[in-house]
């Protein structure tokens, strides 16, 4: 049995990028740049305005105020999107809306707020510093300067980004093919009627929405405690997936076969079992750059198991330097203890208080009961060696963050 971190540095060792494709950029968001980007034009592109309102020349607006405006001729109307701004002489107002380009001569823009408009003519009713309410040709960024790295996740402002610069595809790290194992002859569909033994499935429902929460699609497959069956599904799983995660079948127990069936389909046994409450009898192996996570069949084990160990390997699968989920500083509200020689994940529920936050245990730390890490906020690493820890410790506690970017 070895230490979490043993067992997290030989899984991130296996743990190789997956090659690049071109997508649409419509479908790039939750993915990771596989090229840098750069500024294809000036953005802005051209001078334009920042409101509605008045061109100016600032020097004819000068003293402008409520109890003296300024009547200037207006001599023109600019929306956006027009092509030709023209040129505004002395003396003259343009009508201006957000984002239109700026008159040739103009200087500034006064807001519409500030004026008022009679027949031809509009009172200015305050000065209109040089350079006010115009956005410049390439403040932001000038042409051909580089924007984004390879490696940047395309959050929605990122995508919004991209598009301001004019790319509709990019290049960005495939998404890893996820093949999901469920085993357990008293396994039923949830709404099924249930006889004596049976329980309804949830481990299938629970893993497939982590992933999607990942921005990731899965096959999931059902089978009975059957060797054979099991053999079947696993060669099944590994020859049409980059990585096979499984549920159950994979302690000690007279019907557990997915060991074996792993050493069937050739797969490199890098550990079976954790040093770690819940969650001891978890596997990991490989086969080429194949990824195999066997997780235990109890609901909270399989889960905290794919959050501590099965996401971070995912997220550096898709190009993700961050693969810890936000951390936050916590006082325990209560004083913890236990056997030492495993790490356990005491699911914690947070709550704000004049100094921070506090962190209690959440109800239910048993390995079966979902309810305590439903309604956890975040996990707190309770050290191996440790047998106990003190209440008003500070303490770190890690987000139940399941999405990766």
């Amino acid at each position: 049995m070895i230490s979490v971190e043993e067992a997290h540095r030989i899984v991130m060792d296996a743990v190789r990028r997956m090659p690049s494709e071109w997508v649409d950029l419509e479908d790039a968001p939750g993915r990771v740049l596989a090229q840098p980007l750069s500024a294809k034009d000036a953005l802005p592109r051209f001078d334009n305005s920042a409101v509605d309102g008045y061109a100016v020349r600032s020097e004819d607006v000068l003293n402008a105020s409520p109890d003296s405006p300024v009547s200037l001729p207006v001599v023109a109307t600019i929306p956006a999107g027009s092509r030709s701004p023209g040129r505004i002489a002395r003396g003259e107002a343009v009508m201006i809306l957000t984002g239109a380009p700026v008159p040739n001569g103009a200087s500034a823009v006064v807001m519409k707020e500030y004026t008022e408009r009679r027949n031809g003519t509009v009172g200015i009713r305050r000065s209109g510093l040089p350079g006010e309410h115009i956005r410049y040709r390439g403040e932001e960024y000038g042409q051909g300067a580089p924007i984004l790295e390879s490696g940047a996740a395309v959050t929605p402002p990122v995508a919004g980004l991209i598009a301001a610069l004019g790319y509709n595809r990019i290049r960005v790290y495939r998404k890893p093919s996820i093949a999901v194992i469920l085993t357990g002859l008293e396994l039923r569909s949830p709404g099924s009627r249930l006889r004596i033994g049976e329980i309804w499935e949830s481990n299938s429902f629970a893993i497939s929405s982590a992933l999607r929460a990942m921005n990731l699609d899965s096959e999931v497959i059902r089978i009975d405690d059957d060797l054979q069956v099991s053999k079947d599904a696993v060669a099944h799983a590994i020859a049409n997936s980059d990585v096979v995660i499984t549920s159950g079948g994979i302690s000690v127990g007279e019907y557990d076969y997915l060991r074996e069936a792993f050493h069937a389909a050739n797969v490199r046994e890098r550990f079976w079992k954790v040093a770690q409450k819940p969650g001891k009898p978890v596997y990991f192996g490989t086969r080429g750059s194949k990824l195999v996570f066997g997780l235990p069949g109890n609901p909270v084990s399989a889960m905290v198991s794919l959050f501590t160990l099965v996401r971070p390997a995912l997220a550096t699968m898709m190009g993700i330097d961050r693969i810890q989920g936000p951390v936050v500083g916590a006082r325990l509200a209560e004083t913890l203890s236990k056997k030492p020689g495993r790490m356990e994940f005491v699911r914690v529920q947070l709550e704000r208080t004049g100094s921070g936050f506090a962190a209690a245990p959440a109800k239910g730390q048993g390995s079966h009961m979902l309810g305590g890490l439903a309604f956890a906020d975040g996990l707190y690493r309770f050290p191996q060696d440790a047998d106990h820890v003190e209440k008003e410790t500070e303490v770190e506690i890690e987000l139940l963050q399941w999405s990766l970017i």
